[in-house]
């Protein structure tokens, strides 16, 4: 499976997808989409973690995903984490930030439940009162 991304468009304010990217030293510099060309500080970048939600919907880093853990609903945002290199999500229990792999919760969590609700940049509301 090729890796596959999307873009925040800072100034823009819209996601898009990406069609190519160039890199300069090892960094991305300079990414397209379908409209145009965009520099390394006018966008952050995602990557597909190759599974679907419920839905169908593809699940990107950034995005913030509910799920279901016994009898209780949580929504989490989607990162990837370079200690483990994979992709999980990110538990802030108000003391600090902890990174659970999907591996790790492949365990526990019941993934048909999985659902992408917004993304950090779009929906940052679906993150308030946690």
């Amino acid at each position: 499976m090729a890796p596959k991304f999307r873009a925040w468009l800072k100034e823009e304010k819209r996601m898009t997808d990406v069609h190519e990217m160039t890199f300069i030293d090892g960094e991305v510099y300079l990414i397209s989409d379908v409209t145009g060309f965009y520099a390394y500080d006018e966008f952050e970048l995602m990557q597909s973690t190759g599974l679907r939600d419920k839905n169908g919907r593809e699940i990107y880093e950034g995005d913030i995903v509910k799920y279901k853990y016994g009898v209780n609903t949580f929504t989490e945002v989607v990162t990837y984490d370079k200690d483990f290199a994979g992709f999980g999500l990110v538990d802030d229990d108000g003391y600090g930030s902890t990174v659970f792999t999907f591996g790790e919760l492949a365990e526990d969590v019941d993934f048909s439940s999985l659902e992408v609700a917004g993304n950090i940049y779009e929906n940052p509301e679906l993150l308030k009162g946690k």
